[in-house]
């Protein structure tokens, strides 16, 4: 083999090709949404809900942490740049972390982190 169309060839490559892409997309995914819960989180104090009672609920608030906020707090003010300042640098990390596993697969099978598409080296 010395070029990617005598991969495509193969059935391994192509089931390969598909898991990269599901692996991707999970990745991805999730980090999507661990940024985001993090970024949206807002604390709860039980103690706040209408006719409940730190009582009722076995809610005991820790002296040494002050006095209990007033109302629950609304989400932070800076949420998108929240979001985005923890999104996008992970993100990046995890592309560039892929596309190493990929070129290190193809120096791996192929000799060359850039594989020659046709065996005849034209495009």
């Amino acid at each position: 083999m010395n070029s990617i169309k005598d991969l495509n060839d193969k059935i391994w490559y192509r089931l390969l090709k598909v898991l990269y892409a599901l692996a991707l997309l999970i990745v991805l995914g999730g980090t999507v949404l661990i940024c985001w819960s993090d970024a949206s989180y807002v604390p709860f104090n039980p103690a706040l809900l209408p006719g409940v009672t730190p009582a009722n609920v076995g809610f005991v608030p820790d002296p040494s942490l002050g006095p209990a906020p007033a109302a629950v707090p609304s989400p932070p003010a800076n949420f998108p740049f929240r979001f985005l300042s923890e999104a996008v640098p992970a993100i990046l990390i995890e592309l560039f972390l892929f596309e190493a596993s990929r070129r290190l697969f193809y120096y791996i099978v192929l000799g060359s982190w850039r594989p020659k598409k046709h065996a005849g080296g034209a495009k």
